[in-house]
């Protein structure tokens, strides 16, 4: 779907005021939280974008430390990138999409993920010690390997 027609039928379907949308750009707020829904004309796709949050003096290397391990193990991400806007300073997360497999009700589905990946975030940084033990341990237990080259067989 193209992107005016998907924002502005996702508008519709979901009782909105009519979103706005400027340089590619569109906005709403889901449960406090802002979000922007992005569109990439050179690859015809759209990007949904959450801000977490700004990092504090003490914890800045620490925490893009363990952004990255989360991108690279794939914890506590679904599918998306965790990162650091060069612009702002702000972590944030995003997922991109093909526009035409969209649709207001995946776009809502979607949003709605993305939504609750920033509040756990926004958790994570705000007890960032803590969180640090827990996404290590959490990545320890998903990389365990629970099959072993003995159960292999040729096929």
């Amino acid at each position: 779907m193209e992107f005016t027609k998907l924002i502005e039928a996702f508008a519709q379907k979901y009782g909105l005021d009519e979103m706005t949308i400027r340089d590619g750009v569109s906005a709403l707020e889901i449960d406090d939280i802002n979000v922007a829904l992005i569109l990439n004309s050179e690859e015809d796709a759209l990007t949904i974008y959450g801000e977490i949050g700004y990092p504090t003096p003490d914890s800045s290397g620490r925490f893009c430390e363990l952004m990255l391990r989360a991108n690279h193990l794939l914890v506590r991400t679904g599918g998306a990138i965790l990162c650091q806007n060069p612009d702002s300073g702000a972590y944030a997360i995003f997922r991109t999409f093909p526009l035409d497999s969209m649709t207001e009700e995946t776009l809502s589905d979607e949003l709605g993920k993305l939504v609750d990946q920033v509040v756990d975030w926004q958790r994570l940084l705000e007890g960032f010690d803590a969180a640090e033990e827990e996404v290590q341990a959490t990545s320890e237990e998903e990389n365990t390997i629970t099959h072993s080259p003995e159960g292999f067989i040729q096929v």
